[in-house]
């Protein structure tokens, strides 16, 4: 794995580095794979000592100091030894909040070259009404959800001037998936996906529009909120996890609006199965499908069995890198085996807590979209908010919002236990 030949250490970076270093190349002056993040700190200060713990956060992490190289048909990393470059922005006069985040965030996105700079950047800007906006963007290649999680933990103890946990570097986990990929239970599992693909997906494309020319780019978002006390009540009668009732909703929408029984969706999962990268900055994610079939004839309460069987199989299966199972599902970008996702996460509202200061996270939506139709499941406590992101070439506000409306409907119809079959739920969008 490691390179000797010189003083600089290089690692072999992990295959989902790869993949996603490979799906750049197609799109190098995109910001689609930019995980942006601002941090809103609102109270008295300490400036030196915040900017000490950005850079302390980003050396303990040490993936986030990583230069990238593709020498001998392999992507290999180093970890620079410099200090990050913070740039600091200061702003005096009076914004709207609304206001301020945009001219705190103008010129900052932009597209990284992976084979040249550090995948991280920071800015730091400082008003004179004592709110204090912290921009992180990292490139996917070495950061995922769950590192935005991570680098609040670490940040908050750093400042507050807490001891932070040993952390093991990312190149463990790089070997491992390395090596799982030679494994006979990787070859196992590969074959699910070739029995699940033995005929092709059908794309789920509903009120669609084709863009004239080119790859779909640039991205737009709309989304609505609902209670999450009715859906958390529900599950737990029926037995079924959260996420699963929502795939299950999904599935049901995208066949009524396509007119298609065999539905497709695309989803993520987490590779952090060791408790060692539980603390771990980096990317750690794989996108796998989930397929299902609708027969109006199935009852409700066993159409929920099934979707439940068919996700708990395939995250089962989840550890194949999607390159993989593209391949023995004869699959690519002219063929993919679906165009819309769905991810689910946790609320980031709440995920910094500095005593003395008011905190809020945010996660910014990238301006370019890789995927034609991402739909967020985002919970907190009481509410979820559904999220989607789409690309404005492919699909119509209008389309968007009619869909919103029917998921809304179908959720509803589905918790109120007055349908029997899937073929009694309306079709009206409400």
């Amino acid at each position: 794995m490691e390179n000797k030949n010189t003083d600089i250490k290089w690692f072999t970076a992990s295959p989902v580095q790869l993949r996603i270093y490979t799906a750049n190349l197609f799109n190098s002056d995109s910001t689609s794979y930019n995980i942006t993040t601002l941090f809103t700190l609102k109270g008295k200060m300490d400036e030196e000592r915040l900017l000490e713990a950005i850079v302390n956060t980003v050396d303990k992490n040490s993936i986030l100091k990583a230069r990238f190289r593709y020498t001998d048909e392999a992507l290999q990393y180093c970890i620079d030894n410099k200090q990050l470059q913070i740039e600091k922005k200061y702003i005096t006069d009076e914004l709207s909040n609304e206001e301020l985040k945009q001219s705190a965030l103008q010129d900052f996105v932009k597209p990284f070259d992976l084979l040249g700079e550090l995948l991280c950047r920071v800015r730091v800007v400082f008003t004179n009404n004592d709110t204090t906006l912290i921009l992180l963007d990292c490139h996917h290649m070495v950061f995922d959800g769950d590192s935005i999680k991570i680098f609040a933990h670490d940040l908050q103890n750093y400042y507050e001037s807490k001891s932070i946990e040993k952390k093991e570097d990312y190149n463990r986990f790089a070997k491992w998936q390395i090596e799982y990929k030679q494994s006979p239970e990787y070859l196992g599992k590969l074959k699910y996906w070739e029995e699940l693909f033995s005929e092709p997906a059908q794309l789920c494309d509903f009120w669609r529009k084709r863009p004239s020319e080119g790859n779909c780019k640039s991205a737009a978002s709309e989304k609505m909120v609902f209670p999450r006390h009715q859906v958390t009540e529900f599950c737990e009668k029926n037995e079924i996890p959260e996420h699963v009732f929502f795939i299950a909703v999904l599935n049901l929408v995208y066949g009524r609006l396509t007119y298609q029984k065999d539905i497709t969706l695309g989803t993520f999962s987490s590779e952090r199965l060791e408790q060692y990268t539980n603390n771990m900055i980096g990317m750690f994610v794989n996108t796998f499908p989930v397929r299902n079939v609708l027969e109006d004839s199935t009852y409700i309460v066993d159409y929920l069995k099934q979707v439940k069987e068919s996700v708990y199989h395939s995250e089962d299966n989840a550890s194949v890198q999607y390159d993989d199972i593209c391949k023995v599902a004869h699959a690519d970008s002219q063929n993919p085996m679906f165009q819309v996702a769905v991810k689910f996460q946790d609320s980031f509202e709440q995920l910094l807590h500095i005593e003395g200061l008011e905190c809020s996270v945010e996660e910014i939506i990238p301006e370019n979209s890789d995927l034609e139709f991402l739909i967020k499941i985002q919970g907190n406590d009481s509410t979820y908010e559904c999220i989607i992101n789409y690309a404005r070439e492919c699909y119509s506000k209008e389309a968007v919002g009619g869909f919103l409306k029917y998921f809304h409907s179908c959720i509803g119809y589905i918790l109120s236990g007055t349908y029997s079959t899937l073929g009694d739920i309306p079709y009206v969008i409400e």
